[in-house]
């Protein structure tokens, strides 16, 4: 059996069957007068190959004139397709509100009065049905009650053939009442919100069309400074780099991020004084101590010479501060540990304390340095995450993305998930069962 496809050739069979369909379409389209026009079409593209009296239907597709296109604006003063679907207002409810509400609260009494008295007669006829022996007993009227039964039973029966008709004229005002209720507040909801909200999406395109001019000069002044680094960094003048992420940076601190205040740890166990006063007490004791003596086992002479040479005596009219601060001024010459360029007074004393707290083999009580610095550097960490984290330029960029996927570019939830792959993280979506299957297929 022959495969039959688009570009086919007809086989001894199929040509009689194929010549006619031909002859039929040559003739209409002769009756149409489209012939010659067709005949110029396949003319100049028509393949080389096929017979000039063969026409497939997509030679014939190709004749069909392209329309043309055209970007449509409008001038000033001029109807727009926004100022029609503006204008063309509904139509408010014919009906009157007040109306229909009367109606409603007189059929809904109405109801319940046959409710009441339906309730009235059923127990009026229960009371005298349970009279029946004591009037018989009492010689009463037997013909008055058996009447007054009939009476109260056919009573009820008329009652309550009147409940269901009412009901069902109760149901049909509440309806009208509604749907003139909904009406008016569709009226009032277009009158309220439809132009403003027509006025944001211009609004969101003249913004968004800003976005995309903005991003272009960026691009241009992205480019430019790139350049210039280049020729820069190839004479060797790197001091002359210009970094856009600082630029960056600066410029999103200047528009406000948030700051969040280093808050040192208490260092846990023997303060920084304490400590120093405990050193400085070792190295008295020390500096007193007779290398000679039998006695001293423990100190080495070496340590004993440097605590002499780090030991001072107070003058009477020098205070404690200066005096401290000679003491540290000949632990740094004994120790060798001068103060290098550009360390801080504070750096100093600290690297001073711990030098002379491994000389005098003096252990440090409570948290040690290691841990004291790991809390303080966590500290620090806290804080400059804040401060990384705070990005206002990021922050309004994605809510602006989620505003104009959903807005300028129209999409629903679903769609979201689906269409956009800068969405990694596909959330459940209430009744949403598939959200496992979608993620394997966006791998």
């Amino acid at each position: 059996m022959t495969s039959i496809t688009r570009e086919w050739t007809a086989n001894a069979d199929e040509q009689p069957m194929s010549d006619r369909l031909l002859k039929a379409r040559l003739v209409d389209s002769d009756e149409l007068g489209e012939k010659d026009e067709i005949d110029e079409a396949l003319s100049a593209g028509m393949p080389a190959h096929r017979r000039a009296d063969q026409l497939s239907e997509l030679d014939l597709a190709r004749t069909t004139p392209k329309p043309s296109l055209e970007f449509k604006t409008y001038g000033p003063g001029e109807v727009t397709p926004l100022d029609e679907l503006l204008d063309a207002q509904p139509e408010a409810p014919a009906a009157d509100a007040a109306a229909l509400d009367a109606e409603v609260a007189r059929l809904q009494a109405c109801l319940d009065r046959l409710e009441t008295d339906i309730a009235r007669c059923l127990a009026r006829h229960a009371e005298l049905d349970d009279s029946r022996a004591d009037v018989v007993l009492n010689g009463g009227d037997i013909g008055a009650l058996h009447e007054g039964l009939r009476d109260l039973e056919q009573m009820a029966k008329t009652l309550t053939a009147a409940v269901a008709p009412t009901k069902s004229m109760l149901a049909k005002a509440k309806t009208a009442s509604r749907n003139a209720t909904v009406g008016r507040q569709a009226v009032a909801a277009k009158a309220e919100h439809y132009g403003p909200a027509a006025e944001a999406y211009q609004t969101m395109f003249k913004l968004l069309a800003g976005i995309c001019h903005t991003a272009n000069l960026l691009d241009e002044h992205a480019i430019a400074i790139e350049g210039a680094n280049q020729k820069a960094q190839s004479a060797g003048r790197a001091d002359l780099v210009i970094d856009m992420k600082k630029l960056r940076r600066a410029v999103v601190d200047t528009i406000g991020t948030m700051r969040a205040s280093v808050v040192v740890p208490d260092r846990i166990g023997e303060t920084d004084e304490a400590f120093e006063a405990r050193l400085w007490s070792v190295v008295e004791a020390n500096a007193r101590k007779d290398p000679r003596s039998k006695s001293n086992k423990i100190v080495s002479p070496a340590i004993l010479g440097d605590c002499r040479a780090m030991h001072i005596e107070q003058h009477q009219t020098e205070d404690d501060s200066a005096y401290r601060a000679r003491q540290w001024a000949a632990a740094a010459v004994t120790l060798h540990s001068q103060r290098a360029d550009g360390e801080s007074d504070a750096d100093h004393r600290q690297r001073l304390r711990d030098a002379l707290a491994r000389r005098l083999q003096v252990d440090r009580t409570g948290e040690t340095d290691e841990a004291h610095l790991l809390r303080v550097g966590n500290a620090h960490a806290l804080s400059f995450s804040a401060y990384e984290q705070s990005d206002p330029l990021k922050d309004v960029a994605e809510k602006a993305l989620t505003a104009i996927q959903t807005h300028a570019l129209g999409l629903e939830k679903t769609a979201l998930h689906r269409q956009h792959m800068n969405v990694r993280e596909l959330k459940p979506i209430p009744g949403d069962t598939d959200v496992m299957r979608r993620i394997a297929r966006r791998e």
